[in-house]
């Protein structure tokens, strides 16, 4: 998926880590930081790191934004981002998205775990109560 290569490149990427913010970090997917006194601007990400992963993570939350990606968390958080209105807050909503790939797939090579889309109870119960409600919806109408 990742293409020729490029799992190993990604799991070298995030073997430095040292944490779960410093894996979106060093893939450059953070923002750039220019305090001066009590300004704080909104900078645009460092693009720190390899070039290819980063668009990789963002076509991939592209993907799980738009009409074909699949339920998930990511998927269900990503908009509410973009809702918050301004001219980019689609594009924020993107990046952000990818850089909280990049710190999911982190935590599972670390862990060496399996993805669960909807990890947390909380997810997984209204997954649950969807998936039942139009279970019954097609029983009835079939």
């Amino acid at each position: 998926f990742l293409g020729q290569g490029k799992g190993d490149l990604a799991r070298e990427a995030v073997a430095y880590a040292h944490g779960w913010l410093d894996a979106g970090a060093r893939l450059g997917l953070c923002p750039k930081q220019r305090e001066s006194g009590a300004r704080s601007p909104e900078l645009s990400i460092t693009k720190s790191g390899d070039r290819m992963l980063r668009r990789l993570l963002a076509q991939c939350s592209q993907y799980i934004l738009g009409r074909h990606g699949e339920d998930s968390a990511p998927r269900r958080w990503g908009p509410s981002l973009a809702e918050r209105g301004g001219k980019s807050a689609k594009r924020k909503a993107v990046v952000a998205v990818a850089l909280k790939l990049a710190v999911l797939l982190h935590t599972l090579w670390k862990r060496d775990t399996d993805f669960d889309p909807f990890y947390g109870t909380a997810m997984k119960a209204i997954a649950k109560t969807t998936t039942k409600t139009v279970a019954g919806i097609a029983a009835t109408t079939a």
